[in-house]
């Protein structure tokens, strides 16, 4: 009966327990689903965000470039039909490399005077768009970015806009690069789940993957701020209504109709007011994430629900089975904790148990005692309360470095005591991982090694002592004796420590290569440490242990010496025994040591033993030796050379050579009284005083310059000086050379003041010839006006073209910087436009383009290329489009080979009725063209005409006058 109402009781518990867990599972996955939808609106937001700022600035860099480039400063300050020409092709160049919407410039009235749109049915040259926003800022000299609908096109885009400065910094214009946002609106289209818009800083919707939505304001504005936006006709000229969104929280919004959307917004950088927002309805999350999840699970409650019953009779009786098995495993694991816990507990060393963030979840007896604290107080503190804050930083990286590869590392740091003292510990760490190979739990095993560090840094101070004393001798032997003496009374107290100060003392003289030794007086025994003999070379049994063997090794200037001090010493004669002397190597070269004791004495102060210690110090002695005889060249060579060599160091000069002191007219005494500036010309005293100051502190300073000196006669001169960083008797110091050049300099001032005389006349020169051509062209121009007969005129006006091309030509001479070479592109230009003037008075009806180039040609070739292209482009003007509407002339220059010049003149008019053969032609112009660049140039003429005419140029630059290109 009782195990009926048992079941009874079971079944129902599980039938209550499922209901509440099917109900706890579905409301735990509809959070889950709604924390998943708001990461992923976050990504969105985020990832287009990072789109738009992108796409916003590709054309920040290419409209300022087109402000800065010529035709168009020109196109502003001279609108004539020529640079308006020049204007409009290189905004189609641009709007065509950079492939967007248009490119045009706008004057300070904000009237479009070219573009690159108009020649289309929509272009808007001649409107004013004094009223855009982009033009005002741009106006006050700033650059802008602006979206809005374009006013003539309707279209929506990007308007970069950039100020056109003139030659004295005024601003002429303003150059705009419009844009178009076709490629955010394939990004925004993509998003299919919800609301992806673009909003301007009054929340319009600029662009957004629901087309319904555009030009409509996302939350509820002011009145009269929408009718200011819309007096700018950023969105067109219709109303701006609102889209009926309300924001309940900064990350829900509710519509009119009562539908709840998830809320994420970003700002665009750089653009203040302009953000990217994501909606997406919290149904449509529910329904795709929760709505099938509870139709698959609804079926499947009903089945277990079914088979609940008889699993609750089957798992009764196999529970039985498991408590029983439970209790007994219990028992076992109970005993085996106590184990363990008696194991560590008995354990010296502290064990401690904590979790990945330091936490402590165990603590045994030792790990108490070591830090005077209950095990209470320390489980659930932090390791880190006990590390100072300089290591705990690297106290958890230790615990980021554990891997299923090596689950046990060792560690040494610091720890902090109660009473303050800080003690060093070791650890070894096992780190207990999950199945995915991250910690979760740690076991810490430790000692205190102190003593051991202590020890450590004792051994390395030693060390580091010995290597001084090689360099410092005197000094630092002197604390090696002291020390041994404290190693002496150590080991009369504690056999122990004289074993650990023994081996600590071994192992810093093998490395410092000092030698240990004591002399029995009262035996003449003498104790050599085996490093001694390993110094000399010799073995063991090879040197017998009294002194008299020993002394044999000495060299014989200086046994006597040695002795001599080894008495006064022990007489109480000299304070201190140390002596430098000589030694016989086993191979018969000699080594020289540093020899330093100390003598033990009785009571009565009756010395009995003599203990010290043998540094070899050849290699010193070498150094010296080699320093001296260094030394001795360096002043011979200095006091030799005709350069000035002089020492700097601190503000004064330490050494100066006898060429400094005639060089400057100074004593070498008077010198050293100078400060290192003194002597400098004060139009350059303060570059030098800061150069030399900043040299000495390590700091790069030019090593190479020239300088302007006074010497004490009052005379400037030049000197070519060359410095560097140098350390002099252990300090920083600048070691300096110095060239006398006052004669190069007075040379290079003449030969200045002749180059800018000789320019000088070369311009005026160029400037008569120019003008006396000039004068010749008007004199044809009158007598042409005198003149009834046309092909008398005709002519007439051809040789006024040939002199002023050849005027031309000089006119850039005279103008330019170089006076042996042109420009050819900026020679055709003005040739171009000259022949345009003359044979096509209207200026529209004949077209010209000038392809950008970077030749130039020098004055030996200049005059005859010129001169060919005159004929040929005033050919083109007169012959090439006699009936047509409009035409174009096409010039290209370029180099296609090194050394070789190519220009090509191609119109697309009429062209010859026939092939041109231009060996037989008989007429003046093409005789000219051929004889000038096949005789004068060495070129080569080619004529095309299939339709229309082109012209090819080709020729060698002269070698002996290669133009830059």
């Amino acid at each position: 009966m009782k195990i009926r109402i048992i079941l009874s009781i079971l079944a129902l518990t599980a039938f209550f327990s499922a209901a509440v867990g099917g109900a706890f599972f579905y409301y735990t996955v509809q959070e889950t689903a709604l924390h998943e939808a708001e990461r992923d609106v976050w990504a969105v937001t985020k990832a287009m965000q990072l789109r738009v700022v992108g796409f916003l600035s590709e054309n920040l860099k290419s409209v300022k470039t087109l402000a800065g480039l010529a035709p168009i400063n020109l196109a502003l300050q001279h609108p004539d039909p020529a640079h308006l020409a020049d204007a409009n092709s290189l905004l189609d160049h641009f709007q065509t490399s950079l492939e967007v919407s248009v490119c045009y410039l706008l004057d300070r009235r904000g009237k479009t005077i070219a573009t690159s749109n108009r020649a289309s049915a929509d272009s808007f040259l001649g409107h004013n768009y004094g009223f855009r926003p982009y033009f005002k800022k741009a106006l006050a000299g700033q650059a802008a970015v602006y979206m809005a609908l374009g006013v003539t096109s309707a279209k929506r885009g990007v308007y970069y806009s950039y100020p056109v400065y003139t030659p004295d910094h005024h601003i002429a214009g303003v150059v705009v690069i419009k844009s178009s946002i076709h490629a955010i609106e394939q990004d925004f289209a993509q998003e299919k789940k919800g609301a992806l818009l673009l909003v301007d800083p009054q929340s319009v919707i600029f662009a957004s993957n629901k087309p319904d939505w555009l030009y409509q304001t996302l939350w509820q504005q002011d009145e009269d701020q929408i009718v200011r936006v819309v007096k700018t006709r950023q969105f067109g000229s219709q109303a701006l209504k609102w889209l009926g969104m309300k924001k309940t929280d900064p990350f829900r919004a509710v519509s009119q109709s009562g539908r709840k959307y998830l809320l994420s917004s970003r700002p665009v950088p750089n653009y203040p007011g302009w953000k990217v927002v994501y909606l997406e309805s919290l149904a449509q999350i529910n329904q795709r994430n929760v709505g099938p999840l509870g139709r698959f699970w609804g079926r499947v409650l009903i089945i277990a629900f079914s088979l609940l019953g008889l699993a609750v009779v089957i798992m009764y009786r196999k529970a039985s089975r498991d408590l029983t098995m439970r209790y007994l495993a219990e028992g076992a694991l109970r005993n085996s904790e106590q184990l363990y816990r008696a194991i560590v507990e008995d354990q010296t060393q502290m064990i401690a148990r904590f979790e990945p963030d330091m936490t402590l979840t165990f603590v045994n007896s030792g790990y108490c005692n070591y830090f005077k604290r209950h095990s209470a107080d320390l489980v659930g503190c932090k390791f880190t309360d006990f590390i100072p804050a300089d290591e705990k930083e690297a106290a958890l990286a230790h615990l980021t470095t554990f891997s299923s590869e090596t689950p046990v590392k060792t560690v040494v740091h610091r720890v902090k005591l109660p009473n303050g003292r800080l003690r060093w510990l070791e650890r070894t760490d096992r780190a207990f991982l999950d199945d995915t190979g991250r910690p979760v739990e740690f076991q810490s095993v430790g000692r205190d090694i102190t003593q051991i560090r202590i020890a450590q840094e004792i051994l390395q101070q030693t060390k580091l002592r010995l290597e001084n004393r090689v360099k410092q001798r005197t000094a630092d032997l002197s604390r090696i004796n002291r020390k041994l003496r404290r190693a002496i009374e150590v080991r009369k107290h504690t056999e122990e420590n004289l074993r650990q100060s023994q081996q600590r003392y071994e192992m810093a003289v093998s490395s410092g290569r000092v030698g240990v030794w004591g002399w029995n007086l009262i035996t003449n025994e003498i104790y050599r440490d085996p490093i001694l003999r390993d110094m000399l070379g010799y073995e063991t049994n090879e040197i017998g242990n009294d002194m008299q063997s020993w002394l044999k090794l000495i060299h014989a200037n200086d046994a006597d010496r040695v002795k001599s001090r080894a008495r006064d010493y022990l007489k109480g004669k000299s304070p201190d025994y140390e002596v430098e002397y000589r030694m016989r190597h086993k191979d018969g070269g000699m080594r020289w040591f540093l020899t330093r004791g100390i003598a033990e004495r009785d009571k009565h102060g009756v010395p009995h033993r003599l203990i010290g210690t043998d540094t070899d110090i050849t290699a010193l002695k070498q150094t010296e030796e080699a320093l001296r005889e260094s030394e001795t060249r360096f002043r011979a060579l200095t006091e030799s050379t005709a350069s000035a060599i002089f020492i700097i160091q601190g503000d004064y000069f330490r050494y100066v050579n006898p060429a400094a002191e005639a060089m400057l007219g100074y004593s070498r005494k008077d010198i050293k009284s100078l400060r290192y500036w003194d002597p400098i010309h004060p139009d350059m005293r303060a570059m030098v005083l800061r150069r030399g100051r900043r040299r000495q502190e390590g700091i790069n300073e030019p090593e190479h310059y020239e300088l302007k000196t006074v010497t004490r006669a009052n005379e400037i001169r030049w000197l070519d000086y060359t410095a560097t960083r140098i350390f002099y008797r252990g300090k920083p110091a600048i070691l300096g050379t110095a060239i006398d050049i006052t004669d190069r300099k007075q040379s290079e001032d003449l030969i200045r003041t002749s180059l800018r005389d000789k320019e000088a006349l070369l311009r005026e020169i160029h400037h008569r010839v120019k003008n006396n051509l000039q004068i010749i062209s008007s004199l044809l121009d009158m007598s042409g006006n005198k003149i009834d007969n046309q092909p008398v005129v005709d002519l007439l006006a051809d040789a006024r073209g040939k002199i002023h091309t050849m005027a031309l030509i000089h006119m850039q001479l005279y103008q330019s910087d170089h006076f042996d070479r042109i420009h050819v592109e900026e020679h055709v230009r003005k040739l171009t436009a000259y022949l345009s003037r003359v044979y096509n008075p209207d200026g529209g009806r004949i077209a010209y383009r000038v392809h950008p180039s970077r030749v130039h040609l020098s004055i030996t070739q200049a005059i005859p290329c010129a001169l060919a292209l005159n004929e040929i482009i005033s050919n083109a003007f007169k012959h090439a489009f006699n009936g047509a509407k409009q035409g174009l002339v096409d010039i290209t220059i370029d180099k296609p080979s090194q050394g070789r010049i190519r220009i090509e003149v191609a119109d697309n008019g009429c062209g010859f009725p026939r092939a041109i053969n231009l060996e037989e032609a008989d007429t003046l112009g093409l005789k000219l063209v051929r004889n000038l660049i096949r005789k004068q140039l060495a070129g080569s003429v080619k004529i095309d005409s299939n339709p229309g005419t082109r012209v090819v140029l080709e020729f060698k630059e002269l070698e002996n006058e290669q133009a830059e290109t």
